[in-house]
């Protein structure tokens, strides 16, 4: 039989709780994980009193990330990111779009930092169009539409070559004038 303790949660801590919920843990966990990192309080009567103001700044923070959960949604509503990557005829990518990517990609159109935990969708690996859900508060979730387009390596060789020679076009046209030039 496993010991348990009756702690209080200092830092919200996903698959546990929030921060200044009471929770009863393993004995081993609360030592080993919780204790050392900070994240959890042995419950008695001076934690209690700490417990208390925990809650209070945690109810605040989550007050003041849902203005700005709020914010993004109004910024974000019925935008779409695309990205263009590089794909197979099929429409499988060669990599994928990632939550960090998504995140970049909000960072330099709109100029909002989104961590990438916030998201809720594994990497994209084909072709297409996906709403992808942000959690930035547990009582506010929204999505907004990822756009993925798939460059096949037919069309970037195709690409590549055509300007190949249009390189070569110019540089034969600088020869030109610069042999036009000497013989004058």
């Amino acid at each position: 039989m496993s010991k348990t303790i009756d702690i209080i949660l200092t830092e919200t801590e996903p698959g546990l709780g929030r921060a200044g919920d009471l929770k009863k843990v393993k004995l081993g966990h609360y030592r080993n994980r919780l204790a050392p990192q900070g994240l959890a309080l042995p419950n008695n009567k001076a934690n209690l009193n700490r417990f208390e103001a925990i809650k209070k700044r945690e109810e605040k923070r989550l007050t003041e990330i849902k203005a700005e959960a709020t914010r993004i949604q109004k910024l974000l509503d019925g935008k779409v990111i695309t990205f263009t990557e590089k794909a197979q005829e099929s429409g499988k990518l060669y990599g994928s779009v990632t939550r960090d990517k998504v995140s970049a990609a909000i960072q330099e159109q709109f100029n909002v930092p989104i961590e990438s935990k916030y998201f809720l969708f594994s990497p994209i690996k084909e072709v297409g169009d996906l709403a992808v859900k942000v959690e930035l508060h547990p009582d506010h979730v929204f999505t907004f539409k990822v756009s993925v387009i798939g460059e096949t390596s037919a069309q970037s060789s195709y690409q590549e070559e055509d300007e190949d020679e249009e390189e070569e076009e110019e540089d034969e046209a600088e020869e030109t004038t610069e042999a036009d030039d000497t013989e004058e």
